[in-house]
């Protein structure tokens, strides 16, 4: 069902910082970079590429992010990794639910940074933080 990784996405308290981590340790090049909204998300977010896989970079602005809570907690940290599937992410959703995998979302949404997602219930996977990322 899952044919690849999406992305991968790291909380991190210095978003410059991160970014020239990335870039001068490893090589990556940013793609880019953008602000969201503070209503509702507020964080800013950097995408870097790394082969065929994504890294995105969230770095909350305000205490009202859904990130802040758990970057005070744990500091810079891996959050999620996204998977790829090979059908549409809504017909991965249909399929997925009747072998007990629950999702936050009855559909697909664009996520801040542009990309189709679907968030899967931490219930549903011992605690770890999963989406599904449409190619």
């Amino acid at each position: 069902m899952l044919n690849g990784v999406h992305h991968v996405a790291y909380v991190v308290g210095d978003l410059d910082r991160a970014i020239r981590m990335f870039e001068e340790k490893f090589g990556l090049k940013l793609l880019d970079r953008k602000r969201t909204p503070e209503e509702g998300y507020g964080f800013d977010a950097a995408v870097l590429q790394a082969g065929q896989v994504k890294i995105e970079l969230i770095c909350p602005y305000t205490e009202r992010s859904p990130y802040w809570q758990a970057l005070q907690e744990r500091g810079d940290h891996l959050h999620h990794v996204a998977f790829s599937t090979p059908v549409p992410l809504d017909e991965a959703i249909k399929e997925l639910t009747p072998r007990g995998v629950r999702f936050r979302e009855e559909a697909s949404f664009q996520s801040p940074v542009g990309w189709w997602i679907v968030n899967i219930d931490p219930a549903s996977t011992g605690g770890l933080v999963v989406q599904l990322g449409e190619r």
